[in-house]
């Protein structure tokens, strides 16, 4: 019953519609940079405020990024949506796995579908087609954002703010979940429902 709410696959619709908005993100994404903090916020904004039905419980994957995002989002569901509970998961893992994971990460091209796979075999989430999607039989390819030098620009870019928003969440009474994300998904997924008391059907 949750919707998620993926800022990647929002900038990836943008830059397919090259749109104004979708040309900034296109090329800080591939300079390996973050997109600049407002015109994050007003695509996650917009989506919030326009999604027609949209469930009471999202997951934010992707956003917020930085101290100034976290702020905006506090200040807008303070605004919009007084009653909702916030939970922030913070993902334990040093860098050198992502460079692995991210690196080995393989989407599907076509851009309504956008399958996730790893070429990993200790993932569990390899295609059955080193070449196409199981789900629509695409093309799947690397994206340009993964090649480990493009992620580590990434992660020294998000170290440099994850202690300030971390800093903020806990000043302002948000909870932080701690999750270690080295060990397998369905580990990390237990671990999630045990600390955050979620009740799922």
């Amino acid at each position: 019953g949750y919707t998620q709410l993926s800022t990647g696959n929002l900038f990836r619709k943008h830059i397919a519609k090259q749109t104004d908005l979708g040309c900034q993100i296109d090329f800080a994404i591939k300079s390996g940079k973050l997109v600049k903090d407002d015109i994050v916020s007003k695509v996650v904004e917009n989506w919030l405020i326009c999604t027609p039905g949209l469930s009471s419980s999202v997951i934010f994957d992707g956003f917020p990024r930085t101290l100034v995002q976290a702020q905006t989002l506090h200040d807008f569901l303070n605004i919009k949506y007084t009653d909702v509970k916030v939970l922030i998961v913070k993902f334990d893992i040093p860098d050198s796995v992502v460079i692995q994971r991210l690196s080995n990460r393989v989407v599907c091209k076509n851009k309504e579908c956008q399958a996730v796979y790893s070429l990993l075999e200790s993932s569990g989430l390899r295609p059955k087609n080193d070449q196409e999607c199981d789900k629509c039989g695409h093309e799947i390819i690397v994206r340009a954002d993964d090649q480990p030098e493009a992620i580590r620009k990434r992660l020294l870019i998000y170290h440099k703010h994850e202690d300030d928003m971390l800093d903020f969440y806990s000043r302002n009474g948000y909870e932080v979940i701690h999750l270690d994300m080295t060990q397998p998904t369905q580990g990390s997924f237990r671990d999630f429902v045990n600390k955050s008391d979620l009740q799922l059907a």
